[in-house]
């Protein structure tokens, strides 16, 4: 694995994240939407100006964010299964686990399958899944980022918060490829700092400050060329240390479930 393609991945994902920010931020916080059992939302249900709520699987005692969710990826699990390297369900984790198990067994005599090919990282990374903590999160910085008050109209604000969401995933599970790629680039010093069970070196040599640091001045730039306000820059810049830190905890997991092979 090369890690500058990587790196790649990780900046094409960053951008997008940046634009979704940009686009969610042109709307109010409208935190009813993630507020459970949300008299706000009841109310705009009676009056019809909730589209697209399904009464039967409905349930009012959880937020609309996780009611959408939780039906989006389960009418959509083919993106789940194909994309499952570095794309996590935020509910029915262990559906989404039973599925990737039966499409490998399905295709373990095609040396070309996607499956075949990435199985050893597969193996080790398909039970790392930090999506709660990543929504909470993100709905906190939300809080902090958008004006006080609500829309009239959600869809929108809705649709950027669910495609954030799930890229946000991505590039932070993305974190799996990141960790294989250093591991086989320093299998050695790898192998001897699992067997020492020394994870605060482990950490230290996760994390690069002059990488970190080039990442944050490129996304402040971009924020720039934007027009977007100091304050706003600071939070957003923030959120972005936030995802540098669950990345090196996605990588920390991967590397950890390694350890079975030297032992």
């Amino acid at each position: 694995m090369d890690l500058d393609k990587i790196r790649k991945g990780l900046i094409d994902l960053e951008d997008k994240i940046i634009e979704l920010i940009c686009r969610r931020y042109d709307y109010k916080k409208n935190l009813f939407i993630y507020e459970c059992n949300s008299k706000e939302l009841k109310k705009r249900y009676e009056k019809n100006e909730i589209k697209g709520i399904n009464l039967e699987s409905y349930n009012f005692k959880k937020s609309y964010l996780d009611n959408k969710l939780k039906d989006i990826e389960e009418t959509n699990p083919i993106e789940l299964k194909y994309n499952y390297l570095d794309n996590r369900p935020y509910y029915n984790n262990k559906k989404y686990l039973e599925e990737l198990e039966k499409d490998e067994e399905l295709n373990s005599e095609d040396e070309y399958c996607f499956f075949r090919r990435h199985n050893k990282i597969r193996k080790y990374s398909k039970k790392i899944n930090i999506n709660l903590s990543i929504k909470k999160a993100y709905i906190n910085f939300i809080n902090e980022l958008c004006e006080e008050g609500e829309d009239k109209d959600v869809d929108y604000p809705f649709i950027y918060d669910v495609i954030n969401l799930q890229t946000i995933s991505r590039r932070i599970h993305y974190g799996v490829y990141v960790m294989e790629a250093k591991y086989i680039n320093d299998k050695s010093e790898y192998d001897r700092l699992l067997l020492e069970n020394n994870e605060s070196l482990i950490l230290s040599k996760l994390k690069n400050k002059k990488i970190e640091e080039e990442m944050l001045e490129r996304i402040e730039e971009k924020l720039l060329k934007r027009g977007l306000k100091k304050k706003k820059i600071e939070q957003i810049v923030n959120f972005f240390i936030n995802i540098i830190s669950k990345t090196i905890e996605v990588e920390l997991a991967y590397i950890n479930l390694k350890k079975e092979l030297i032992e």
